[in-house]
């Protein structure tokens, strides 16, 4: 009785498991519109909080570290928001 009880149970569990994930994707799926080349650039958007009393708040975007990586950009931004294209694999 005791066996039947976790058969019934690992069958249950085990029919969940193999309905509710659809393993192989591939066979069902169109790949035409997707890329297999590795991505040039990236949008990155870059969100700014700012304290009430500011009105804009100093941007200084660097490709590397800050120490000794090259800055891209510098400006005072009055935007919550700013966007820009990067190369992606690089650290900002």
């Amino acid at each position: 009785m005791k066996n039947i009880k976790y058969f019934i149970l690992g069958f249950i569990l085990a029919s969940i498991v193999f309905t509710s994930c659809d393993i192989d994707t591939c066979d069902e799926s169109v790949f035409d519109d997707c890329y297999l080349d590795e991505p040039i650039d990236a949008f990155f958007v870059l969100n700014i909080s700012k304290n009430a009393n500011q009105d804009s708040v100093l941007i200084m975007l660097y490709k590397g570290k800050i120490d000794d990586g090259e800055m891209i950009d510098s400006f005072y931004s009055y935007l919550e928001e700013e966007s820009y294209y990067l190369d992606v694999d690089q650290y900002y």
